[in-house]
């Protein structure tokens, strides 16, 4: 579909004649939200205040961390402040560094990780949604990095004497205080150990188009 073609005329230039192209990446993005410090405290101790349940709930796994029983956390009227900053964010990425240009893009689901230490969480990705983002409240040193994984199928796995963004099948993110990271929502990821002597508090959430999407027989409208 012609549509769907771009010119390859980006590229990683590593010597006079040899270019690298990243075919079909999956972007991930760290920025800071500029949450101010009494905001970023007000949230704090809201997500102190609320109710949580175990992470592995159902499950055999030991050492989950915990997830809020609200899964709409950032409807909460109380936190409508934050609620907005993230939609600016959100829309302000997918439009000006994606080039999604010809929709808005809503939050759907809204959840806290209170990571404890000693805690990590398991593989996991998400369904029923385009993007996912993690929002970082409150962080210590050693208290856990976001790892990412690529489980793909692959023919020959030689050995690796470095490991870089061009043959790495895992990538880690250090966390720190109001750090915001984008990511597709199909990215397997885990949260690592929590090794620090602090509680974590983190806010995970999902990404929808709105409006018009797709073409022919394949389009649907989703309502904001």
């Amino acid at each position: 579909m012609p549509h769907w073609r771009v010119s390859l005329d980006k590229s990683i230039l590593m010597t006079e004649t040899q270019e690298i192209f990243q075919l079909f990446s999956k972007v991930v993005s760290t920025d800071y939200l500029g949450l101010k410090e009494p905001e970023r405290i007000k949230t704090l101790n809201i997500l102190k205040s609320i109710s949580y349940s175990s992470a592995g709930t159902g499950t055999e796994e030991d050492n989950l961390p915990y997830t809020s029983d609200e899964r709409y956390l950032l409807d909460l009227p109380k936190l409508h402040f934050l609620k907005y900053k993230l939609l600016r964010f959100v829309n302000d990425y997918m439009h000006n560094t994606l080039r999604y240009e010809h929709n808005n893009f809503k939050i759907t689901t809204s959840w806290v990780a209170k990571t404890t230490p000693g805690t990590m969480s398991h593989w996991h990705n998400h369904n029923n949604c385009f993007f996912s983002g993690v929002y970082y409240v409150d962080t210590y040193e050693k208290c856990g990095r976001l790892r990412f994984s690529n489980f793909e199928t692959k023919r020959y796995e030689p050995t690796v004497d470095e490991h870089n963004i061009l043959n790495g099948r895992e990538f880690y993110l250090e966390p720190s205080n109001d750090k915001i990271i984008m990511f597709p929502a199909e990215i397997y990821h885990m949260v690592a150990k929590n090794n620090s002597e602090h509680d974590r508090y983190s806010i995970a959430f999902n990404v929808i188009p709105i409006g018009t999407i797709g073409q022919g027989d394949s389009q649907m409208i989703i309502k904001d």
